[in-house]
């Protein structure tokens, strides 16, 4: 399957041992890596959604990401489409129009419990700021997927942080879920078990340093 073959080529080229195994969080409910190829699979575009918050080891993830979708392009010549989801953990009380920095939306759903690696907003952040904040995370996501000369698409979103994901994920029809999170017992692979449409990959504690 087309994970597979995509970590495999990773890990050749960091020349770590078991990377598929301890970057694999959650194997996915449709793609399983021990699936069979089929020529159809072979043909299909791939799509890979990445949460980002600027943190290192989302950066991590961005990184590596962009430079799989540019292995896979140049070693399958398939299309390969990014799409970078920054998620705002803040209640918006006020109307808020549609927003879309790239192709992303901005939803509205209530705030939920501060989760590791999310940025918790306090009420008196004006809706300006949080926007401004937003473009400018997505700006940088998006510079650095001009520099694999890649298809990114970024995605600035309003709510709980695990809902947000899998409603992009399910939209796009993604192949893979990429998190900056070093384990499956974070508490937002947590709340993405136990069925996920895709497979979810994380960052291994020996890699946050690469």
């Amino acid at each position: 399957m087309k994970v597979k073959s995509m970590l495999m080529r990773l890990q050749t080229a960091l020349q770590v041992e078991n990377l598929s195994e301890q970057m694999l969080l959650i194997s996915g409910e449709p793609l399983l890596l021990g699936d069979p190829v089929t020529p159809a699979q072979k043909s299909k575009s791939t799509t890979i959604v990445i949460g980002y918050n600027d943190s290192p080891n989302s950066r991590t993830a961005l990184d590596f990401a962009l430079w799989m979708a540019h292995q896979t392009r140049l070693a399958s010549c398939t299309q390969v489409m990014v799409h970078v989801v920054y998620v705002l953990n803040q209640e918006i009380s006020l109307g808020l129009p549609s927003r879309s920095p790239g192709a992303g939306t901005a939803t509205l759903t209530r705030p939920v419990a501060s989760v590791a690696g999310v940025r918790e907003i306090t009420p008196t952040v004006s809706l300006n700021k949080l926007l401004e904040e937003g473009d400018r995370i997505l700006w940088q996501a998006r510079s650095l997927g001009e520099q694999w000369r890649g298809s990114l698409e970024a995605h600035l979103c309003f709510g709980d942080v695990a809902t947000e994901l899998c409603r992009i994920v399910e939209a796009e029809s993604a192949d893979i879920l990429f998190v900056g999170c070093s384990s499956d017992r974070h508490p937002l692979i947590q709340q993405l078990t136990p069925r996920f449409p895709c497979p979810v990959l994380g960052i291994p504690t020996e890699l946050e340093a690469l």
